[in-house]
């Protein structure tokens, strides 16, 4: 019987003298033991019936604390349907098991499939750690932008059955400071409302979840209290200054907003739009432009896309990426061009 290591880590917390902190729920063919060690807990899984291609399990990896509710049971309904297809499944919701898994060769050759279940900033955080999968996404967010773009909004059946199918896409990957990210990077005034909502969500027990009205209060904070300094994009051999900067890779907004209409997910270029003028009444006939759709030609808004850029700014200001946050400026973004493998959820790749 193969015996593979998957993970060690240290679990000597206070008063208890081993902690187990991994959830892992291995279902379908494989046994899970556990026993300490001299560094922590060791598990071990017997993954005997894992040799064949066609028993390579689809490893789900969960955000507890993405969106308003708790997303155990949609999860549950996808781990039965991926089960009523035969295909075993691996399910993850801890954070330091999720890097290890990913971080191990051995784990990754007899991983079929990648579901990210949670919202927009679990498929950052996953990407992050590894773009080379098939991936899925099962949307468990307040938003869920990329999810909606990529079909995944539909049913559990639904996406089981198109990750039985295998058919699959590849989509542009952005990068900023090394960052993976797919949806889009901003800097300026909603990239201070997402740092004042992650310093609230932080708890000693973990973190509180985030709903709509969560951001009613730091925005008003944001509002009364940020300055808007200045932020300059260097982009093909030109500077442009304003303050209120949005990089996009694919065209989603929260609310539905359209910032850059031409994007396209594949088509090998990040997408850029500038707010030229400072102040809060000034920020808000920007977004009221969005929102009409004419934005695009308006004097006060430079638009265009590219390869590559550096951000820079006059002071250090707050960046948030895929809605979460990043830190601050200074920044280096590019594209990957189709690095991302995406599981096809077209009608075509349905097995029904």
């Amino acid at each position: 019987m193969k015996i593979i290591i998957v993970y060690v880590v240290h679990a000597i917390i206070r008063r208890h003298s081993i902690l187990k902190v991994f959830h892992i729920d291995f279902t379908c063919s494989i046994k899970v033991r556990s026993q300490p060690s001299s560094h922590g807990l060791c598990t071990i899984l017997h993954m005997s019936e894992l040799h064949s291609r066609s028993d390579r399990f689809v490893a789900i990896m969960g955000n507890p604390y993405s969106g308003a509710k708790d997303n155990r049971a949609r999860v549950e309904g996808l781990v039965t349907a991926l089960h009523d297809l035969q295909i075993p499944t691996q399910m993850i919701w801890d954070l330091k098991a999720r890097e290890l898994c990913l971080a191990d060769p051995g784990f990754k050759s007899q991983c079929r499939c990648l579901v990210i279940a949670g919202g927009d900033g679990t498929v950052a955080g996953v990407t992050g750690l590894c773009h080379e999968l098939p991936t899925a996404i099962l949307p468990l967010g307040n938003e869920n932008l990329l999810a909606k773009e990529l079909g995944f909004h539909r049913s559990v059946q639904e996406i089981a059955s198109a990750i039985h199918a295998a058919k699959v896409r590849h989509i542009d990957l952005g990068m900023v400071n090394d960052q993976p990210f797919t949806i889009m990077v901003s800097c300026g005034f909603d990239a201070d409302v997402v740092q004042r909502v992650t310093e609230w969500r932080r708890t000693p027990d973990g973190q509180r979840r985030v709903k709509h009205h969560s951001y009613a209060k730091p925005a008003m904070e944001s509002v009364l209290h940020y300055n808007f300094p200045r932020i300059s994009l260097i982009v093909d051999g030109k500077q442009v200054d304003g303050f209120e900067l949005l990089v996009f890779n694919v065209n989603r907004y929260a609310t539905g907003l359209s910032f850059v209409p031409d994007a396209k997910l594949d088509d090998g270029h990040l997408h850029w739009v500038m707010w030229k003028k400072p102040g809060r009444l000034s920020l808000l006939r920007f977004l009221y432009l969005v929102k009409t759709g004419k934005h695009i030609g308006h004097p006060h808004v430079a638009v265009g896309h590219a390869r590559s850029m550096n951000v820079i700014s006059s002071q250090p200001t707050p960046v948030q990426l895929d809605g979460d946050l990043l830190g601050n400026t200074p920044l280096i973004l590019s594209i990957k061009p189709q690095a991302l493998p995406i599981i096809d959820m077209s009608a075509a790749s349905i097995s029904r």
